[in-house]
C-alpha cells in the first residue's frame, strides 16, 4: 500500500493499538478540525481527558508500529476493511468498463455480462452476420459476429486479469498475520489498459 496512509488509534497507558482508521473523525471529542492537527497533538490527548492517542502511519514511518501490542482482533479487523477495499476496486473497474476502439465505453456490471454473453452465444451460432449490439447505456455498436467474439473475448481476459489480482492480494492478506506486513502489502499495482479495438 504504498501510497496510503493510515492512522493507529492507540491505547497511551498501554501501549496497545486499538484500531486502523483510514480517516480520522473530523470532530474527535467535539474538536472542531481535528483531523487537520499536526500529529504531536493528536498522538496524546491524555491533556483532554481521554487515555487514546492516534498515530499517522505513512510509508516512511510505519516502523513505529513495533512500539505497541496488536491483538489479533485488530489485524483481522483491518484485514477484512484491505479485504472490502479490494472489493471495491474491483467494482470500480468493472463500472467504468472498457473503450470499445476508442469510441464506446461500455460498462461490465452484471447485467451488462449477462447481455454480452448472451450475444456472444447467438454470435458463436451465426459467425458469418452483422450484428447490432446494444449497450446498457443506450449506445448500439454495429459489427460483425467474428468482432465481437474477439471482443468478447478480450473483455473476459480483462475481467479474468482483475479477478486474479484481486484473489492474489486476498490471499497475502490472509497468509499474513501481523500488522507491518499488511502495511506493506502493495494493493495499487493493478495496471490494467481497458482499450479493447477491434
Amino acid at each position: 500500500m504504498k501510497d496510503f496512509e493510515y492512522y493507529l488509534k492507540i491505547d497511551t497507558i498501554e501501549k496497545k493499538i486499538l484500531d486502523v482508521l483510514e480517516e480520522l473523525d473530523e470532530n474527535f471529542g467535539n474538536i472542531n478540525g481535528f483531523n487537520s492537527l499536526e500529529q504531536h497533538k493528536i498522538e496524546d490527548l491524555s491533556n483532554l481527558g481521554y487515555n487514546i492517542g492516534f498515530i499517522k502511519i505513512v510509508p516512511k514511518c510505519r516502523s513505529r508500529i513495533n512500539h505497541y501490542i496488536c491483538d489479533k482482533d485488530v489485524i483481522e479487523n483491518f484485514k477484512n476493511k484491505l479485504i472490502e477495499k479490494l472489493k471495491n476496486k474491483k467494482n470500480f473497474y468493472l463500472i467504468n468498463g472498457v473503450k470499445i476502439n476508442n469510441q464506446y465505453i461500455l460498462p461490465l456490471t452484471q447485467p451488462e455480462q449477462i447481455s454480452l454473453t448472451m450475444k456472444y452465444l447467438y454470435c458463436i451460432n451465426n459467425q458469418n452476420s452483422f450484428i447490432d449490439y446494444y449497450t446498457s447505456t443506450c449506445t448500439k455498436i454495429n459489427m460483425t459476429s467474428k468482432e465481437f467474439i474477439s471482443m468478447y473475448e478480450k473483455i473476459i481476459n480483462y475481467i479474468d486479469n482483475i479477478s486474479k489480482f484481486i484473489i492474489e492480494k486476498v490471499q497475502e492478506i490472509n497468509n499474513f498475520d501481523n500488522l507491518l506486513d499488511l502495511f506493506l502489502l502493495d494493493l495499487e499495482n493493478l495496471k490494467l489498459d481497458n482499450t479493447i479495438n477491434l
